[in-house]
């Protein structure tokens, strides 16, 4: 039977002080939420991500495949529609993981999604 080694036992078989590895391997991820809760959000998230992705990329299909609707209001609307599946597609995975999860390198990705939304916020004024 073959057994699967995680990189962090693979480092620390490498490395001497093989307790920070094991500790680096426990702070992976370490779950915020019980079971069931987890289960309630991972639902809840992947409603809201389908719902956007399909209603948004309807707006888009139809403004576009209509050329009575490419009005500029419809324009506007289309623009919203983008900047929305955006959202769903960046910011959903990364906010559900950081309500399930610590740990170092969700924190880390948290981190830089703010910081990307930042440079995103200043690149426009």
């Amino acid at each position: 039977m073959a057994s699967t080694t995680s990189p962090f036992s693979i480092l620390a078989s490498q490395n001497p002080n093989s307790s920070v590895a094991n500790d680096t391997e426990k702070q992976l991820f370490i779950l915020k939420q019980p079971t069931y809760m987890i289960a309630i959000y991972s639902v809840a998230y992947s409603v809201v991500f389908f719902c956007a992705l399909f209603g948004n990329l309807m707006v888009v299909t139809v403004v576009f495949r209509n050329r009575a609707m490419r009005t500029v209001t419809n324009c506007f609307i289309v623009n919203l529609a983008v900047a929305d599946i955006l959202v769903a597609v960046f910011n959903l995975p990364i906010t559900l993981l950081s309500n399930l999860y610590l740990g170092k390198y969700v924190k880390q990705v948290v981190k830089f999604s703010v910081y990307k939304r930042k440079i995103c916020y200043h690149s426009q004024q």
